[in-house]
């Protein structure tokens, strides 16, 4: 489990120097046409920190997880602040985030993990839960953890929350194909998966793109997955380079109520259309098939994803059905051992 309180000092202690070298004159230009300036994310940010801090405190008290919105144009309209002194509002946003991290580590285990069926998180979240899930404070304050980030990176860009890839891959090589190594991920792989599960392009066909706590839960799940399962997505290397370039593996998916072992592919942007995502799959094919005796894998794709279907086929699968997974269409694609 990804500790989000400590992702979030970490973020604070990240952020706040990166807020610091911009002038004042800088943060307040539109970031784009009819979009609010730096100043202004971080007023809305210091305006999220006030209304959660209540949030938080009285969700402690309370029998359901229930809280109004508020229009967040107009409070940043009304507090103005773009005119306001940049060096002032960084020291309002710090200071008053420091508070909230001291707030959530003092919320009692008991309180934070309550499941309310009440709640309006279907709503107020960045990240819904529906309202027919229960929903707890620990996710509450998880959100806010990433509506910060994603306000963040707004102002900074991507990669302000991690140190640049220097480290080389260190996990156990799990198979080799032509021109590339697939390897367990590592500590040493998080600045990488970020930056590629953080570009929107990237991700256009997931329903958004991570911030830097969702990277961390992302390659939470691949250890976890290893711990259980012994496969997951494992991160892909090229041999000639030594450099990253996407994640390819195995993972175990519940689809239509049978667990089904899935082929996925995830190529970092700077390295499409070089063939490297059915290369490797069609090793992860064979490595299912050959080692862990799999008679059968699938992929699942949403249908509107025709560069995924297009690896698919290159893997040896052919589209049997469609099926909602996590809320979309998705074609599943499979392939019989032979």
């Amino acid at each position: 489990m990804v500790d989000y309180i400590a992702a979030f000092r970490e973020d604070l202690a990240r952020a706040e120097p990166a807020l610091r070298r911009l002038t004042d004159a800088g943060a307040a230009d539109a970031l784009a046409p009819g979009k609010w300036s730096s100043k202004e994310v971080l007023g809305h940010l210091i305006d999220s920190a006030c209304v959660n801090h209540e949030r938080f405190v009285r969700a402690q008290q309370a029998d359901e997880l229930v809280f109004p919105g508020y229009d967040q144009d107009a409070w940043v309209l009304a507090q103005r602040y773009g005119g306001a002194s940049w060096t002032h509002l960084i020291d309002l946003w710090v200071a008053y985030n420091r508070h909230l991290a001291h707030v959530m580590e003092a919320v009692p285990p008991d309180r934070r993990d309550r499941e309310f069926d009440h709640h309006s998180l279907d709503v107020i979240a960045l990240r819904p839960v529906p309202s027919a899930v229960p929903a707890t404070l620990g996710q509450l304050m998880a959100d806010y953890v990433v509506h910060l980030e994603h306000h963040l990176t707004q102002i900074l860009g991507p990669g302000w929350a991690f140190d640049p890839v220097v480290e080389p891959p260190a996990g156990r090589v799990v198979l080799e194909t032509e021109r590339l190594l697939l390897h367990e991920l590592g500590a040493s792989d998080l600045p990488f998966v970020a930056d590629m599960v953080g570009d929107a392009e990237t991700m256009r066909f997931y329903p958004h793109a991570f911030t830097p706590l969702e990277a961390r839960r992302w390659l939470q799940r691949q250890l976890d997955r290893y711990a259980r399962d012994g496969h997951g997505l494992w991160m892909v290397v090229e041999r000639a380079t030594g450099a990253r370039v996407g994640q390819v593996g195995l993972a175990m998916q519940d689809v239509d109520g049978v667990r089904e072992p899935e082929v996925g592919w995830l190529i970092h942007r700077s390295h499409w259309r070089r063939g490297f995502a059915a290369e490797s799959g069609r090793g992860v094919r064979d490595h299912a098939f050959h080692a862990l005796g799999f008679e059968r894998v699938i992929s699942l794709i949403r249908p509107e994803n025709s560069p995924s279907r297009a690896v698919a086929r290159r893997v040896g699968m052919m589209p049997e059905r469609v099926t909602m997974f996590h809320g979309y269409r998705h074609l599943v694609h499979a392939v019989r051992r032979l």
